[in-house]
């Protein structure tokens, strides 16, 4: 026989910290889930602007260069949206001596990694 519905019994299951404990795990590896395939998909199949090789030309504003006459300062829009997040992993190490002994040195190596908003 089923077990009769008790409010006081499934009202409890929101406070339990094992319960929480698991969906914020949860989340986190999905989380990490999608941030990888963001990342290979930005790697591997995103597209990228063309590298045209264009002339630079610097003037001050109201200089004339040529038939061209600079009337203010020229800017670059950044076409990146800042919402936009930006992947990144940095593996790093190093190696260095402990005492003045010539074979005694300590290395070390490691790896970070994370997100990145540009406003």
């Amino acid at each position: 026989m089923a077990e009769p519905f008790n409010a006081k019994k499934w009202f409890g299951g929101f406070l339990d910290v094992t319960t929480w404990s698991k969906s914020v795990v949860y989340f986190a590896m999905i989380l990490v889930i999608l941030i990888i395939i963001f990342t290979i998909y930005r790697a591997y199949f995103m597209k990228t602007g063309s590298n045209i090789n264009k002339p630079i030309v610097v003037g001050l504003p109201g200089s004339t260069i040529g038939n061209v006459t600079f009337q203010s300062e020229q800017k670059i829009e950044n076409k990146r949206k800042w919402f936009v997040p930006i992947p990144y992993v940095a593996v790093f190490g190093e190696y260095k001596s402990v005492d003045a002994s010539i074979n005694h040195f300590e290395a070390g190596y490691g790896i970070t990694g994370g997100i990145r908003w540009d406003f």
